[in-house]
């Protein structure tokens, strides 16, 4: 039995959709100004060095003469308040 023109066209459709790979979704845009994204960067690297520290303190000390002590110890002395201090650009016209 021989297809109408109509079936045809649907045939056609649905193999065409079932080839298509999805659609792909567009990431979302970052909604936080920088100046906020730097001070939660800053924030979670003043985390990040406490809980160095705290590994550095728990760590035996036969163990601190090691690399991994010697790069614990580097983590722990770097001066964050400087980063913290910055004062950053405001943009176009607003500085």
């Amino acid at each position: 039995m021989a297809l109408t023109n109509a079936e045809r066209q649907r045939r056609y459709r649905q193999r065409r959709q079932a080839q298509q790979p999805p659609a792909p979704r567009r990431q979302p845009q970052q909604r936080r100004s920088r100046t906020l994204r730097w001070q939660e960067a800053v924030r979670t690297l003043r985390e990040l060095q406490e809980e160095y520290a705290t590994w550095l303190d728990s760590l035996p000390a036969s163990l601190r003469e090691t690399g991994m002590g010697e790069k614990l110890e580097q983590v722990c002395s770097l001066d964050l308040d400087e980063l913290a201090s910055v004062e950053l650009p405001r943009g176009f016209g607003r500085d």
